[in-house]
């Protein structure tokens, strides 16, 4: 069964006002993701982290926004002595949050 709910003209512009700012938040926590992106040093990024799995730019990835995926393919027992696994390329892989999801992450692909 459906509910209609009646929102006031005061509760209409509140809901406005607030989608509205969202949609600004969201776009500037975008924008300083594609810019950590295209600024980040890799050695620096990676520098203590040597021992990790999986390494992003930025660290929390934002939906929408570009980010850097590095993949230490050394720490995965299954890829470790796979020619041609993800991370032989240089480990780098170019995304993009909140794309289609991929099957096997190789080169530029949307990440999800």
């Amino acid at each position: 069964m459906d509910v209609e709910v009646q929102l006031t003209p005061e509760q209409e512009a509140a809901h406005r006002a607030a989608a509205e700012q969202l949609a600004r938040d969201n776009a500037a926590l975008r924008a300083a993701a594609a810019r950590e992106v295209e600024s980040h040093n890799a050695s620096a990024v990676i520098a203590g982290r040597e021992h990790w799995m999986v390494i992003t730019v930025p660290e929390k990835p934002v939906a929408g926004a570009p980010m850097v995926l590095y993949f230490n393919r050394n720490q995965s027992e299954k890829l470790k002595w796979v020619v041609g696994a993800v991370g032989t390329g240089g480990g780098r892989v170019e995304s993009s949050c909140g794309g289609q999801r991929g099957g096997n992450v190789r080169g530029r692909r949307e990440v999800v």
